[in-house]
């Protein structure tokens, strides 16, 4: 098994010296019905709130045991999860799935020696595979002139967050109905949370719409 700063191990863990693990050695132990005496835990470095897919390796064989058990401790809850390791060889194997890990290295996974059956337990790669930003960036405030005697400018605000990876960049439409962008077409604002919008050509008397990718703003 390769070791990393992310990766510690407690108890008395053989290595492998004659069967390569998927970063070189693997460990192993004996299993036992009775208190756990050995324990992995593999911790991710994540860079913000996330959902990662969470997988694990290893070599199978005969000698393994029928129930290796892995707990995945996430930012919502935990799960356990029991694997027999004397099928799916040398292979990436789901134990979780858009699990969310909060910034830092708040979760893990952690596999011990106690099993339900005899035999030789597992333990050589964990793999935390980022699923990308999965949801939507929430607008909490905008404001807007309501009403404007100008027939040439508009004045707007706004504030958001994404939970998962942060907002890089607003942008900004108007249009003469939901949806469109007649008025004024999409325009970057960068990481400003305010424009001023000029050089229109509104109607007096009429309705518009500010767009933004996540959905309208308030008609003024």
């Amino acid at each position: 098994m390769k070791r990393t700063s992310n990766c510690s191990l407690a108890g008395s863990w053989n290595t492998t010296t004659s069967t390569a693990g998927y970063g070189g050695s693997y460990k192993y132990i004996s299993a036992t019905t009775g208190t756990a005496t050995a324990t992995v835990t593999w911790t991710p470095r994540s860079a913000a709130y996330r959902l990662y897919d969470v997988s694990i390796y290893y070599h199978a064989g005969t000698n393994r045991t029928t129930d290796a058990e892995f707990a995945v401790h996430y930012a919502t809850g935990s799960n356990s999860v029991s694997i027999d390791q004397t099928v799916n060889d040398d292979q990436w194997l789901s134990i979780g799935s858009a699990l969310q890990f909060n910034a830092g290295r708040s979760g893990n996974v952690v596999l011990t020696n106690h099993s339900t059956a005899a035999g030789v337990v597992i333990a050589d790669a964990v793999k935390f595979e980022y699923k990308g930003d999965v949801t939507p960036p929430v607008m909490s405030s905008v404001t807007d002139d309501k009403y404007t005697t100008s027939t040439t400018a508009l004045q707007v605000s706004w504030s958001g967050s994404d939970v998962q990876s942060g907002i890089s960049k607003y942008r900004y439409a108007v249009g003469t109905v939901p949806g469109m962008a007649d008025a004024r077409a999409w325009t970057d604002a960068g990481a400003a949370t305010s424009a001023a919008i000029s050089g229109l050509s509104l109607l007096v008397n009429h309705t518009y719409y500010g767009e933004r990718p996540s959905g309208q703003w308030p008609r003024v």
